[in-house]
């Protein structure tokens, strides 16, 4: 990780996109999290409003309640906008009150349709600035690696392989912009989107919550584990695919003489054995990485899983 220290003067240049992209992330997943929440609101309105009075009204009895709030987010905005309508008082009909319930859901629909779509703008700039940050960092660091090997001596190129150089400044560099651009943007995404999720979680029920994420230190220690063993073979299928390169570059440039002392089938079996060393390599790789989305997927169902039934118990018990 201290390698990646070297990175700070070139992200420090682009400060700005990077600066706007964390604001977009925090946007981003605040409509994200707030949609959800709305669509809540909006059905425990319509249960109120099925509990409270149309279950008396079918019945023959008045209703329970005095008057019909609106969802609280559709109240902020009726307020914001200084609309008229704040709910509906003392209704004496079933078709007054359905007819709230059409509004108030076909309302609740548009302003989820609108958050999703602001959320998807949102997403759009952030890919726009972290993303595209990340390209011209790599754009630099491309720039920066030609104009130093410009630079060297001969006896650095009679030392290094002329394939291994050109995958470090193609390979490599792309790499580490998957560092500067995928890699900051979702570790970003991810701790606005936990911060928020758990604050509305524990605003919800806080033992819920508990076992809701019960699995989650499991799950970090998995991927812990596994990105380790990950690092390890794609170092390993680095080195094979360098090895590859420098043969092919090597035997290319001095075809010539291969074909002089008639060593062509002696290369070729040469180099199926390099491609087939790499190929062994990647498939180590695979099979590692393989195993990650699957770890996850388990985990996640085990939370899904913890959820429902500890969210159920406590319905029936009357704490949620």
């Amino acid at each position: 990780m201290k390698a990646l220290l070297a990175l700070n003067p070139l992200i420090w240049k682009y400060r700005g996109r990077l600066f706007l992209g964390m604001v977009f992330v925090v946007f981003t997943n605040m409509f994200a999290v707030w949609a959800p929440s709305m669509i809540g609101e909006g059905v425990n309105a319509l249960n109120e409003a099925n509990t409270h009075f149309l279950v008396p009204m079918a019945e023959g009895q008045s209703p329970t309640l005095d008057q019909l709030e609106l969802p609280r987010t559709l109240a902020f905005l009726a307020d914001t906008l200084g609309w008229a309508w704040q709910g509906l008082d003392a209704p004496t009909s079933r078709e007054t009150v359905l007819d709230f319930v059409l509004w108030v859901g076909a309302l609740q629909a548009v302003f989820y349709l609108l958050a999703f779509l602001v959320k998807g703008g949102f997403s759009f700039l952030t890919r726009q600035t972290i993303i595209v940050m990340s390209r011209l960092v790599e754009y630099d660091l491309k720039r920066d690696i030609y104009g130093h090997y410009q630079v060297l001596d001969s006896s650095f190129y009679k030392r290094h392989d002329t394939g291994d150089l050109m995958n470090r400044i193609s390979e490599d560099v792309s790499h580490v912009r998957m560092y500067l651009g995928p890699a900051i943007m979702y570790s970003m995404n991810l701790v606005v989107l936990v911060a928020l999720v758990v604050t509305v979680m524990l605003t919800i029920d806080p033992v819920l919550t508990l076992f809701a994420l019960l699995p989650l230190p499991f799950m970090s220690l998995g991927i812990y584990f596994i990105s380790a063993n990950i690092h390890r073979k794609s170092d390993a299928r680095q080195k094979a695919q360098s090895r590859v390169s420098s043969f092919v570059q090597q035997h290319i440039a001095g075809i010539r003489v291969l074909k002089s002392f008639n060593r062509e089938r002696d290369a070729a079996e040469r180099f199926d054995d390099e491609t087939a060393a790499y190929k062994i390599r990647v498939l180590d790789l695979v099979k590692v990485e393989a195993m990650f989305m699957p770890l996850i997927v388990l985990l996640v169902g085990l939370s899904t899983i913890l959820t429902i039934y500890v969210g159920g118990q406590r319905v029936v018990g009357g704490h949620l």
